[in-house]
């Protein structure tokens, strides 16, 4: 079994994908500000992020990364960033429900966090538009390896706030 810690959480994770998306549901979950309309972080360099679950009316996602890859995803980062800090800290995880398992790239200009549902449309998930396992979205990030701009890797989301309307 994966131990996890947190790298971090976003504001507003829900997103309506269009009709022709085929596979996913009518309500989707992502980290990524790529398709879901997320709330700005806590600077406006840090995008989407939050060191800390913010006080907000909108759901709230804890996203965490398996223990083993902590140091080299904080080591992307050459700045001050809460995916960094929180987990140099090794920050643990919340309670909450898992939700599953999300492909996120990380841009290596610019730092922007992209999801895998941008680029393979057609692949089988499960409820939240996410992946069920961890092996299975590892499978998945390691398709995307070979792009020297956007490094791939799985996380896992928890909702730590305001999810009771899609579980």
């Amino acid at each position: 079994m994966n131990e996890y810690v947190t790298a971090g959480f976003v504001a507003g994770g829900l997103w309506r994908p269009p009709r022709w998306w085929k596979g996913l549901p009518a309500l989707a979950v992502s980290a990524s500000e790529c398709l879901a309309d997320l709330l700005p972080g806590e600077q406006e360099w840090f995008g989407p992020w939050h060191a800390t679950p913010p006080r907000v009316p909108s759901p709230v996602l804890a996203v965490e990364v398996p223990t083993g890859r902590a140091a080299e995803i904080a080591g992307w980062f050459d700045h001050p960033h809460p995916v960094r800090d929180n987990l140099t800290a090794r920050t643990p995880p919340l309670a909450g429900q898992h939700l599953g398992f999300e492909v996120l790239g990380h841009e290596a200009m610019g730092g922007r966090f992209h999801t895998w549902l941008c680029y393979n449309k057609e692949l089988r998930v499960g409820a939240h538009g996410l992946l069920t396992t961890l092996d299975e979205a590892d499978r998945t990030a390691a398709l995307g390896d070979g792009d020297d701009q956007i490094t791939w890797f799985a996380v896992r989301l928890t909702a730590v706030q305001g999810f009771r309307s899609i579980r």
